[in-house]
């Protein structure tokens, strides 16, 4: 019994045994299991640390080198250190770290806070910027290691400073445009604005932030009527138009849409431009434009009349003859012209004085206008010579009233009661389309019927004088050589080479007077230098009032020529130091006469003479030498005005210094509507601001 339990207790241990090496087999296996898992899962923790940019490593409590990856070693090796470190410390493995490296470690194993530090340094010459993260690995809330990241940050640094750099520049930029600029969403809210737009409304670019532009500048509730930011965002076009504000200024305004990839609006830029002394200015080039022609109008009736008599002058005739004849060709009228001269005038201006002559061409012009009808035009062509164009009138009847002329001349008495003195006259009429010049030869155009007048005229004075002669006269006498071709065509050469010296002549002449305006300087530097500057700012005003291109030669030429008279004027008083007495004063003021009667023989300036002779003539009607105010004095002359005193103020006087160019433009601003133009006087004020 008790050997059959026996057997039974060693069968019970057996089975226990295989039991425990059951279990021990699978403990070896799950063992085994899990070392390969652990090995797998280092393999992939190392695969994935080695397979990182940055560089990483480990560090222990003792501040050992636990491990590292690839691009850690790559750096070591960069630095020329020893990459054998695994287990060293840390100031073993990197000599040049300082002490402050140690106590960051000793902050993250207290904290158990991630530190980010950014060093820059210098390897091999090259400037590198990194940023360190210290990471703290926890075990049962204790920090068991560090694992330390780092990471080259050279480019995004540098990158990022260069969009912060771009950014402010464009900020800066945008801030220093006149223009108002501002950026807004679909829904109209200002998103950013420039200084200029805020300072327009008096607040700081941020306020602007979230606030609606036509509720700051227009004081309205809703978006402008045709408000081109509005019309960009719904029409996904830029869009303009003027607006203006509930002050009266007024905006020039564009929209401009901000689309996506997908074209959509995103948003719109506006760009605004406060235009209110453009359009004053505008509206002052508007009133001073129509006053131009106002004045241009009076010019030219003033240029087109005769002082003396009243009547037209040859300037006239040579303007109306063209659309005269053009009319008589179109309509198959006749056109006459009767051109006289009084024999022997001079003689009466030596005998009696220019005085008594000026009386006789008076009484002259006022018989004329009593003989002819109301439609001719009577025309003072030369010193004691007259014309009549006779519109729609024959020869025959032209003829009949150049003979009333005649017997009026030869009847009347003309002079005083202390004088009387009669006349005889030669007269020529020539009519188109009855008269022929030539056998070969008709009359084609207006200046041919004038010139056919003067041979005429040339050959009645020829004749004896006191007659009326017509073109037959011209041609009767001569026989059948004296008409040949040759001496027409001699006659016609000798004609284009008078014409042709004369014109070189003049230009010559011109060329000298301006040639010789340069050499004041010699007499007087002040003038010299003052002339130049005059002519500059004086074109400048011409320009800014938009005249045409020719009224601005004409401005240019006057300033040049503005104190030629100077010439006749003692140097004693030109440089003279003390004030004027009235005496001298008195020649100094004679200078734009004398300027006047130096150009007065060159026909091609006569039209610089209104603004030479009246440069010192003032608004308000003090000035010299005729006293003329207002628009009185032409345009050129009240450009040449202003420039020539304000160049004068700010030059060294022999009587005083310099005024400096801010007390010359006070000077200037207080003198308008006194001696300048005001609206002449605001667009110089422009210009010198």
């Amino acid at each position: 019994m008790k050997l059959k339990e026996k057997k039974i207790n060693i069968f019970s241990v057996l089975n226990v045994l295989r039991e425990r090496v059951h279990d021990l087999n699978l403990i070896h296996s799950r063992q085994k299991e899990i070392e390969s898992a652990l090995r797998y899962s280092e393999e992939q923790y190392r695969v994935t640390l080695d397979s990182m940019a940055d560089a990483i490593h480990v560090v222990g409590p003792d501040l050992s080198i636990i491990l590292f990856n690839k691009t850690f070693k790559k750096w070591m090796r960069i630095l020329g250190l020893n990459t054998d470190i695994v287990g060293k410390n840390i100031y073993q493995a990197f000599p040049f770290l300082t002490e402050e490296v140690a106590k960051e470690y000793e902050q993250v194993f207290t904290t158990s806070e991630v530190l980010t530090t950014v060093e820059t340094n210098r390897i091999k010459d090259t400037e590198i910027i990194t940023e360190t993260r210290k990471i703290p690995v926890l075990k049962d809330g204790r920090v068991i290691r560090v694992v330390t990241v780092i990471k080259d940050i050279t480019e995004s640094k540098r990158t990022k400073e260069k969009l912060v750099e771009s950014e402010r520049e464009k900020k800066l930029v945008l801030n220093s445009i006149c223009e108002h600029i501002i950026y807004h969403s679909p829904s109209m809210q200002m998103i950013w604005a420039n200084k200029a737009a805020a300072d327009s409304v008096g607040l700081q670019p941020e306020d602007l932030t979230g606030k609606y532009c036509y509720k700051i500048w227009h004081g309205r509730e809703e978006a402008c009527l045709n408000c081109p930011v509005v019309r960009a965002r719904d029409t996904g076009l830029a869009q303009e138009h003027e607006i203006a504000s509930p002050d009266g200024r007024v905006w020039f305004i564009k929209g401009y849409p901000v689309k996506n990839s997908k074209g959509q609006v995103t948003g719109m830029v506006e760009t605004t431009l406060e235009i209110t002394k453009r359009k004053n200015v505008e509206d002052s080039l508007d009133r001073l434009n129509r006053a131009l022609l106002k004045s241009n109008e009076r010019m030219r009736k003033l240029i087109m009349k005769d002082a003396l008599t009243n009547l037209y002058n040859l300037k006239y005739l040579h303007e109306i003859i063209e659309p005269e004849f053009s009319r008589a060709a179109r309509l198959n009228q006749p056109l006459s012209l009767i051109i006289f001269d009084i024999d022997y005038f001079k003689s009466i201006n030596e005998v009696y004085g220019h005085v008594f002559g000026d009386l006789i061409l008076r009484q002259i012009a006022r018989q004329l206008k009593k003989i002819v009808r109301s439609y001719d035009i009577v025309v003072r062509s030369g010193g004691e010579e007259f014309a009549v164009l006779c519109p729609a009138t024959s020869k025959s009847t032209s003829l009949n009233l150049a003979q009333r002329i005649l017997d009026m001349i030869n009847v009347y008495e003309f002079g005083s009661k202390k004088q009387k003195v009669k006349f005889a006259v030669s007269i020529a009429v020539i009519s188109y389309p009855d008269d022929r010049i030539f056998s070969n030869s008709m009359i084609v155009e207006g200046k041919d019927l004038i010139n056919s007048g003067y041979k005429i005229l040339s050959k009645t004075k020829e004749s004896g004088g006191n007659r009326v002669f017509s073109c037959e006269s011209l041609t009767s006498g001569k026989n059948a050589d004296s008409g040949s071709a040759q001496e027409t065509e001699n006659t016609n050469l000798l004609k284009e080479k008078l014409e042709r010296l004369t014109k070189q002549a003049n230009q010559s002449l011109i060329e000298s007077v301006f040639a010789f305006a340069r050499t004041i300087e010699l007499k007087d530097h002040y003038t010299g230098e003052h002339v130049e500057k005059t002519v500059q700012y004086a074109v400048s005003i011409a320009q800014a009032l938009i005249l045409p291109s020719e009224e601005v030669e004409r401005v240019r030429q006057a300033a040049i020529l503005h104190d030629l008279g100077k010439i006749g004027i003692s140097e004693k008083i030109l440089r003279k130091t003390s004030t004027l007495t009235k005496k001298e004063y008195d020649i100094i003021k004679k200078h734009p006469q004398i300027g006047v009667d130096i150009i007065r023989p060159i026909h091609a300036l006569h039209d610089l003479i209104p603004y030479i002779l009246y440069h010192h003539e003032r608004w308000n009607g003090k000035g010299y030498p005729y006293g003329l105010k207002g628009e009185d004095i032409p345009l050129g002359a009240r450009i040449v005005a202003i420039a020539d005193v304000y160049q004068a103020l700010i030059s060294n006087r022999p009587y005083r210094a310099a005024y400096s160019d801010h007390e010359a433009m006070d000077i200037i601003d207080k003198c308008s509507g006194y001696d300048f133009d005001p609206e002449i006087t605001k667009v110089f004020l422009d210009i010198l601001k």
